[in-house]
C-alpha cells in the first residue's frame, strides 16, 4: 500500500478525519449561502479532486452495501 497516503492500520481513522474536514467546510459554506462561491474559489486541481472524491464516495457506498450483505450471510 505504499502508493496510498495512509498506513493500512489507520486508514479509516485518518480518512474519517479528512472527510469530516471536507464536509465541515462544505456545510459551513452552505450555511452562509456561499456554496457556489466556495466552489468557484477552489483551484482547478481542487475542483477535479472534489469531483473524483464524489465518485470515490459513490464507490465507497457500494462497497459498504456489499459489506452489509456479506455480514448478513455470516
Amino acid at each position: 500500500m505504499s502508493n496510498y497516503p495512509n498506513m493500512s492500520y489507520c486508514m479509516f481513522e485518518n480518512t474519517y478525519s479528512a472527510m469530516m474536514q471536507v464536509t465541515s467546510a462544505l456545510r459551513e459554506a452552505e450555511d452562509r449561502g456561499e456554496l457556489a462561491e466556495f466552489y468557484a474559489d477552489l483551484s482547478k486541481q481542487e475542483r477535479v479532486a472534489l469531483k473524483h472524491l464524489r465518485f470515490a464516495c459513490e464507490d465507497y457506498q457500494e462497497m459498504m452495501e456489499a459489506l452489509d450483505k456479506a455480514l448478513e450471510t455470516e
